[in-house]
């Protein structure tokens, strides 16, 4: 044998020899490539496919994964793939399908106390709950997601979960929260140097801009996220940018350049398979066409947007779309599709707006969704002209009471749980209890990041999880066992007939406004009485009447705070109330057109439910135009009817039946806070005060004199909060002290240091509050621009308080927390019925927070007030009270003593005794 053979022979023996040794590790590797490390591997790979949104392989590597990993028996590496796999079916519109994997995924992290898997699981859980509408239940999923990344710093994943966040606050309409949540996402992406997520928040942020109509940095922000899109090969998130510039430009009116983005957007999102971004870019060309008048082009987009939807259970463009057909139909004259289609629209808005806890949150979510109700509202209108026997009236009538007040009815729902009779105290009370708790536990996970440790989520998970649960069943318990308070506590808007049998007496008619872009509809309805009016005057059009009256107050408050003697005139004040009734007239004339006057000449009380600016102004000073040619003289609406305010005529069905199963009446008749303690300081030289902050000065002005004080803020802003005492006000509570003859024992009159908030909430504390008939605060009223340190309408208690040394103000929130069982509270200050208008909700302000607080009716001003006709108002009123008269007669019986001229010629003008209001059921 050749030496050369020999050799290669011995190799070969050798190699025998290796491989023998080396096989099973081998076998081993290759048993451990197809298992945890395959997994890893996989799954990596699919997050790859994902962010470049080719789903289907993405899908494929995660299954992959999965199999690997089960085969393993590791646990972590299941539940990542499950999560993963999660995130593709609930971007491709399989939204509950998703939940169901993540389920799992969460169980899986419990079991193996995986806080990295857990955050995982319920972030997916959020945005799979955010895209078929819970938003609610998807900003508990991803704050709690939230704290777990914090807590385990994963950074990623808390860029991640704060765009989430912002998004679900974007959706909600609260876009300054939207704002803070995404730039704090870029701020932490960019730290990482997470590009995909840099994007996210580039174009969360682009759309919270958009939101706030700021489209021009709106824009920046969407080229600045599509760039870095392009360059990591985002597809979705490309047709998302796309989608949000074309409604820019729609906005914009630049209806080419919105159907190209549009268009753009949709094709990326249909050649990705990506149900949410079809229906968005579907339902901008949808209505860029109907923009441009091409209604049967537009028809094919929306009903294709309403078929993804609907087979994606996505609500928010399946409402979108529903109203896009019913735009389509009303304009192509077929007008029952377009009401059916509106219809459908307003209860897939409701359907998400039922799962919307917080009130907050319902009013903002449902700002930019009224437009819905409108057009159907206008539609009927329409429809009724044309049939006016077919009941689209009562249709129209019954959709505005669906978009009006919604929030306020749920509050008042919630609260009479509290004043419930035949309802065990034990119940209400740990309703009342869960309810709180519950709030309480959600609003942990906003906490700051150092409070949020893995172990204490979980714990305030579970917590959150019994609370909801224990609460749900009592909740069945009151629906089983006590239907009538079930249905209290969960009002729903009344029908018509509900109205008119149950409601209303003989003697009153309900006035329903609601102001549109081209006219304003005004609902008459008395118990047998019932008719659609339209105004001529658009919401534009009545703004600028009402703002010419409070202009024409607003010049006789300037000279009432002037402080120049003899400054108010009788013949300054004649003059000024010539022209106010000029203009009153007018508005009169608009409001109640010729037709209305005669359906409601019979009634004695007219309960107004006003939208908009119309909350501003008071309808009794409203002027009737003279009965006859020789008529000696035109008379002001008060001295025909009293009158009440209303969010809606549901309101009133709630507050009347929550009154047939109250508690027994207060204890004690009269509790008033008069002239709390302020400090005093001089006033500066030279300092120029804006009119709403003017100080109070002087003494009490008799009739005639010339010199007025404003019971108003003085110097609030400038002065660090100095406000100047009240000492009248003191004369005022005991004079109403002695009209009701309320005993001393009872403690009917606090003030100086004893009119504080702190006795308040003592009084509250310990139930002590609620056993009295009527309430009365006699003190300053301030409105959130005047002082820095309120972010809400207040009330202005001793400054500081004598207890706790903090400031004085009891704002909105405080008064939330009130238990009241009074007939009446009456707010004797500035502007206390004054807040912020929105729609649908109109004014958000002290008034509905005592409402809340448990009382049916609330006496408030619409203006600064002057302080010694607004005690004769509040004396007045009262006295009417204590000789049996009902709130809305007796504050009548006041200001037509006012305008007789029984206090002096100067107190006829409206400036004067206009101002005091009363909201809620004041019979």
């Amino acid at each position: 044998m050749q030496p050369g053979m020999r050799s290669a022979r011995s190799k070969m023996e050798r190699m025998r020899k290796v491989w023998k040794t080396a096989l099973p590790v081998v076998i081993s590797l290759a048993i451990l490539a197809s298992g945890p490390a395959a997994a890893r591997m996989e799954i990596r790979d699919g997050r790859k496919a994902f962010f470049k949104s080719d789903y289907e392989e993405a899908l494929s590597k995660f299954r992959e994964a999965f199999d690997d990993a089960s085969r393993s028996g590791n646990k972590l590496k299941m539940g990542r793939a499950l999560a993963n796999m999660a995130m593709v079916y609930r971007s491709i519109g399989q939204n509950k399908k998703a939940l169901e994997l993540l389920d799992r995924a969460l169980g899986i992290a419990r079991d193996i106390k995986s806080k990295e898997l857990e955050g995982m699981a319920l972030a997916n859980m959020g945005g799979a709950t955010a895209n078929l509408g819970d938003y609610e239940k998807a900003l508990e999923y991803d704050l709690r997601a939230l704290a777990l990344r914090r807590a385990t710093n994963n950074r990623r994943g808390e860029a991640a979960d704060l765009t989430h966040i912002g998004a679900i606050y974007r959706s909600l309409g609260q876009y300054e929260k939207a704002i803070d949540h995404d730039r704090q996402s870029l701020a932490v992406s960019s730290t990482v140097n997470d590009r995909f997520r840099q994007a996210m928040a580039l174009s969360n942020l682009a759309r919270d801009y958009t939101g706030l109509k700021q489209y021009d940095t709106a824009l920046q922000f969407h080229e600045q996220s599509l760039a870095v899109r392009k360059d990591t090969s985002d597809l979705r998130g490309q047709s998302d940018d796309l989608m949000g510039m074309g409604l820019i430009y729609l906005r914009l009116r630049q209806y080419d350049k919105a159907l190209d983005y549009s268009r753009q957007a949709l094709a990326l999102a249909r050649r990705i398979s990506y149900p949410l971004g079809q229906c968005g870019a579907l339902n901008r060309i949808g209505h860029t066409l109907c923009r441009l008048g091409r209604f049967e082009e537009a028809r094919q987009p929306f009903t294709e947007s309403r078929a993804i939807s609907e087979k994606a259970g996505l609500p928010e463009p399946l409402w979108n779309s529903q109203r896009g057909l019913g735009l389509v139909a009303d304009r192509q004259h077929r007008a029952d599709d377009a009401v059916s289609f509106y219809f459908q629209a307003i209860d897939t808005i409701e359907s998400m707006r039922s799962r919307i806890r917080g009130g907050e949150a319902q009013i903002t979510f449902m700002q930019e969704k009224f437009g819905v109700y409108n057009e159907l509202m206008a539609l009927l209108w329409r429809m009724h002209v044309n049939s006016p026997h077919s009941g689209y009236d009562r249709r129209a009538f019954e959709v505005f009471e669906r978009k009006q007040g919604r929030v306020l009815l749920d509050q008042i729902g919630k609260s009479a749980v509290r004043s419930f009779s035949g309802l065990p105290e034990s119940i209400g009370a740990r309703l009342i209890e869960l309810e709180g708790q519950l709030d309480s536990l959600k609003s942990t996970f906003g906490d700051e990041p150092e409070n949020q440790t893995p172990d204490r989520t979980a714990l305030v998970d579970e917590q959150i999880r019994r609370t909801r649960q224990e609460l749900e069943a009592l909740e069945a318990t009151v629906k089983r066992e006590y239907p009538r308070h079930y249905d209290l506590m969960h009002p729903r808007p009344a029908t018509l007939d509900e109205i008119q049998k149950q409601v209303l007496k003989p003697d009153e008619v309900i006035l329903a406004y609601e102001m549109l872009e081209k006219g304003t509809l005004l609902w008459i309805i008395a118990t047998n009485r019932f008719q659609l009016v339209r105004v001529d005057a658009g919401e534009q059009a009545i703004n600028w009447k009402v703002a010419e009256i409070r202009n024409a107050l607003h010049s006789v408050l300037e000279e009432a705070g002037s402080g120049k003697s003899g400054s108010l005139s009788e013949s300054a004040v004649g003059s000024s109330a010539d022209e106010l009734r000029r203009r009153a007239g007018e508005l009169h004339d608009l409001l109640i057109p010729a037709k209305a006057r005669e359906l409601i000449s019979s009634a004695k009380v007219l309960l107004v439910v006003p939208t908009g600016s119309l909350y501003t102004i008071p309808f009794e000073m409203l002027v009737r135009p003279a009965a006859t040619k020789t008529s000696r003289k035109t008379q002001y609406l008060i001295e025909n009817q009293a009158i009440l305010y209303l969010s809606s005529a549901s309101l009133l069905k709630t507050l009347r039946e929550a009154a047939a199963i109250r508690k027994a009446g207060a204890d004690y008749p009269l509790l008033v806070f008069a002239n709390p303690s302020y400090p005093t300081a001089p006033i500066p030289h030279g300092m120029t005060v804006p009119l709403s902050k003017r100080t109070d000065a002087g003494e009490s002005a008799s009739a005639g004199s010339g010199f007025m004080e404003l019971r108003t803020a003085g110097y609030t802003e400038m002065m660090k909060g100095i406000f100047q005492e009240l000492p009248d006000t003191e004369d005022e509570a005991r004079e109403i002290k002695s009209i009701f003859g309320a005993p001393d024992s009872s403690n009917p009159v606090l003030s100086r240091q004893a009119a504080s908030r702190s006795n308040l909430l003592d009084l509250d504390a310990n139930r002590k509050l609620a056993e009295y008939r009527y309430v009365v605060f006699c003190c300053h009223g301030i409105l959130p621009e005047e002082i820095d340190e309120v972010q809400q309408p207040a009330l202005v208690l001793s400054h500081p308080d004598p207890v706790t040394r903090r400031e004085g103000f009891v704002t909105m929130a405080d008064v939330f927390s009130l238990h009241l069982n009074a007939e009446l509270v009456t707010l004797s200050a500035c502007n206390t019925g004054s807040g912020k208008v929105l729609k649908g909700e109109g004014m958000i302000g002290l008034t509905r927070s005592f409402m809340y607080a448990g009382t049916p009716a609330v006496a408030v001003t619409l203006w600064s007030v002057e302080s010694n006709s607004v005690r004769l108002l509040n004396v007045g009123l009262h006295r009417g009270l204590q000789s049996g008269k009902r709130p809305a007669e007796a504050l009548r019986d006041a200001k037509l003593r006012m305008i007789r001229g029984d206090h002096g010629a100067i107190y006829q003008h409206p400036f004067f005794w206009a101002p005091l209001v009363l909201f809620g059921d004041g019979r």
